[in-house]
């Protein structure tokens, strides 16, 4: 009977999440209404012990804020449960399903953080994993040898400078012993991203830590170089805009004069 129990509990969540997936915004008004009482039910429970498909769920709630309004104020009162599960979950075991569920979450609360307030609650969750991020990657170890997913990480960090960008670099001057020396970790670990866009989005990240890190040195710009003509070789092949290739293709040839002859 448990076994039964727990079966027709997980296909009513599946059920649920495909009704959150596809109700428009002017059927959504009953399933936010829900809202404060599923994130009560889910916060009395550690991160650990959340069933499976409760983060999907939150996942797809704020993705559904954002469809019923564009800036998602009505989210933002709702960080703090939300960043506390994750909190939890991001303390737990490492590189599961609910850890890379975690990241989604932050990097939608990151990007819809309209108020100081709001970004103030997000940083206590950010800047933790930057500073790990800082402390423990190795572009030379094996990326399985993280103790987080890398590549969502990385694109939480390109959502932070995007969204953010004077929180961003101000956090990682406070964080980083040398602005340089992180900027060109960035570079490095751009190689780990398939996504063109997302690969593109840590080289400008990087681009604006090394300027306030004093222009970095050569060794700096022929990564850069190097990871620019990758990104430009991997936007041909995948039919990129040839508006996107240019731009690369300019950027490249920008570079190419501060290396030395």
């Amino acid at each position: 009977q448990g076994s039964s129990s727990a079966t027709i509990f997980d296909s009513g969540c599946v059920l649920f999440i495909g009704v959150l997936r596809t109700v428009d915004s002017g059927q959504a008004a009953s399933l936010v209404g829900f809202f404060p009482q599923l994130l009560e039910h889910y916060s009395r429970s550690p991160g650990g012990s959340l069933h499976d498909g409760a983060l999907d769920v939150l996942v797809e709630y704020c993705a559904l804020f954002v469809e019923v309004a564009p800036g998602a104020e009505p989210l933002q009162r709702f960080y703090g449960p939300i960043l506390q599960l994750c909190r939890g979950c991001l303390e737990g075991a490492q590189k599961d399903r609910n850890c890379e569920l975690s990241f989604a979450l932050l990097q939608i609360l990151l990007a819809y953080a309209g108020t100081p307030e709001a970004l103030a609650q997000v940083r206590e969750l950010m800047v933790p994993l930057l500073n790990f991020w800082i402390a423990n990657y190795s572009p030379q170890a094996p990326p399985s040898t993280f103790r987080y997913p890398l590549h969502p990480l990385l694109q939480l960090f390109c959502t932070w400078h995007a969204r953010h960008p004077q929180d961003f670099r101000q956090q990682f001057k406070v964080a980083a012993s040398s602005l340089a020396q992180v900027a060109l970790l960035l570079v490095a670990s751009c190689r780990l991203l398939r996504p063109v866009v997302a690969r593109a989005a840590v080289l400008d990240a990087a681009l604006a830590l090394a300027k306030d890190g004093g222009g970095g040195d050569s060794t700096f710009w022929r990564e850069v170089l190097q990871a620019c003509g990758e990104v430009i070789a991997s936007a041909s092949r995948k039919g990129a805009s040839m508006l996107l290739v240019q731009t690369l293709q300019a950027l490249r040839s920008s570079l190419a004069t501060k290396l030395p002859v």
